[in-house]
């Protein structure tokens, strides 16, 4: 396995609480894909998402960026697409 040379780490502050436990609970259900190859670590401190990537090199680190900026993305535009008082009565 080889070290982790590249490490990036970030904030993302959302509205409330409530969309950042979504979020945190999405993004951290899945295993890494390549453990060898990058780490995520993430926190959750109130609406504030803790975030840490570390990698084996920068090709990685822009993969392993895209790849959690793609699904807290997703996971947003879920959010706003089913969070309206309609759909919380069914």
């Amino acid at each position: 396995m080889e070290a982790f040379k590249v490490k990036f780490a970030f904030e993302i502050d959302f509205d409330n609480q409530h969309t950042a436990e979504i979020i945190f609970n999405t993004v951290t259900v899945d295993e890494e894909l390549s453990p060898g190859k990058a780490k995520e670590t993430v926190k959750l401190e109130g609406s504030l998402l803790k975030v840490t990537i570390e990698t084996v090199d920068m090709r990685q680190m822009r993969l392993s960026l895209k790849g959690f900026l793609d699904s807290v993305i997703l996971a947003q535009k879920t959010i706003v697409l089913f969070d309206n008082d309609e759909w919380n009565k069914v």
